[in-house]
């Protein structure tokens, strides 16, 4: 059983602002292919999982810290192992490196498993999880995941109702869909500086077509932080920052 996935690509003309610079939803993007890609060869991806569990992998939080700077055209190597599972936690740790090594994206996701019945957590132990696989120990070189305070200034940006293309197969908006509504939250000059090397995004409750989730911002000295809500429902907070 391999513990490592590795994939060389090129970054598409599609994958960058207006700076020619990979987008952080275009990140997110790497992440989930690549972990939905290593499922496979697992044999736990969402198929798999459904037929022989009942469950369902579900996306709870993603950061992850840009050094250098990735660009249209560059040649990178997206790589992404698992840490050994731990109760109801699977963390994944995530590496996009230019092949002449001179940027690096650093990267961690956190991972559940839901029973499809009761939407109840499951753990490794109770699923068809491979258990020959000896997990590797490395760690993404990015802090570990933060904790969320309430947002006491927040103001109200935009709402957005979903659409047919934010849906994922188990009929939920993607998680790269809200990664994008953050991004779309910030102005014009804050996207254009990018100034921010790092971010954040935990999803905290499900949406699905049709919803209307109203996107706040609150400015910080050193972050921006969104909040996406659904009625008085937050589904989804984010972080823009440098690390």
């Amino acid at each position: 059983m391999k513990n490592l996935y590795s994939a060389n690509l090129q970054i598409a003309p599609a994958q960058v602002d207006v700076k020619k610079s990979l987008r952080f939803d275009s990140i997110m993007e790497y992440f989930q292919d690549s972990a939905c890609l290593h499922s496979v060869e697992m044999g736990v991806e969402h198929d798999a999982l459904m037929e022989s569990s009942n469950a369902f992998w579900v996306l709870s939080k993603v950061k992850f810290r840009i050094d250098g700077t990735l660009s249209q055209g560059d040649e990178i190597i997206s790589s992404t192992w698992p840490l050994e599972a731990k109760g109801f936690r699977f963390i994944r740790e995530h590496k996009i490196e230019k092949t002449d090594k001179t940027a690096t994206v650093h990267g961690r996701s956190e991972w559940c498993i839901l029973d499809a019945k009761t939407l109840m957590l499951r753990k490794a132990t109770s699923v068809k999880y491979p258990s020959d696989m000896v997990c590797l120990t490395d760690r993404a070189q990015v802090s570990d995941f933060n904790r969320f305070s309430q947002f006491e200034n927040a103001l109200i940006c935009y709402d957005y109702k979903t659409l047919n293309t934010d849906i994922d197969v188990n009929m939920h908006v993607n998680n790269v869909a809200y990664s994008r509504m953050a991004i779309n939250a910030l102005s014009k000059d804050e996207y254009k500086d990018g100034k921010f090397n790092a971010f954040e995004i935990h999803f905290i409750s499900q949406s699905y077509l049709g919803d209307v989730i109203s996107i706040y911002k609150q400015v910080e000295n050193d972050a921006i932080l969104i909040e996406g809500k659904l009625n008085d429902k937050t589904v989804f907070k984010a972080r823009f920052y440098n690390e």
